[in-house]
């Protein structure tokens, strides 16, 4: 390589031998870079503010004034329904749990009166004493007529066209 190449080379991507060579270099070569003054932007046209006569402006603020209550007794008016809602709600539950209390009210009473007249079965089997006299019982008799015979069909008819060769 010739010289001027060395040195594009060592310019390019350094001496790789020498780190504080490249570093002395480098602040000899690259002087500081001046602040360059950055551009300035047009000033927006400001607008001027509209005027208002105290008539305009007080009727912009009694407008105002009306919607801030319109819309607080919309608020309050869905808040009820809310509230209505919820209360409708907690009484549909509150019935259902009844409901179930009373039908295992309802349980427990017939276990109890199931319980009574087991003991009353068992005290009424414990205090008769079986006897060797036969139970008589009366039997009634009841005549009662023999159904009629069902009534004979009569026979289906067949049809007299001649069957067809898709049928």
């Amino acid at each position: 390589m010739s010289d001027s190449e060395d040195d594009l080379f060592e310019r390019t991507y350094g001496n790789m031998n020498s780190k504080q060579e490249d570093n002395e270099e480098e602040s000899e070569v690259e002087p500081e870079p001046e602040p360059e003054p950055e551009p300035e932007k047009p000033k927006k046209k400001e607008r001027k503010k509209r005027t208002m006569t105290p008539e305009q402006k007080q009727r912009l603020l009694e407008n105002l004034k009306r919607g801030r209550e319109t819309a607080k007794a919309n608020r309050q008016k869905a808040a009820k329904a809310k509230r209505i809602k919820k209360a409708e709600k907690e009484l549909e539950i509150d019935e259902t749990i009844l409901r179930a209390a009373k039908k295992s009210d309802k349980v427990k009473e017939l276990e109890e009166q199931l319980k009574e007249l087991r003991l009353k079965l068992e005290n009424k089997n414990k205090t008769e004493e079986p006897t060797d006299e036969p139970i008589k019982l009366e039997v009634k008799e009841v005549k009662t007529e023999p159904p009629e015979p069902p009534k004979p069909e009569p026979p289906k008819r067949k049809s007299l066209r001649p069957k067809s060769v898709w049928s």
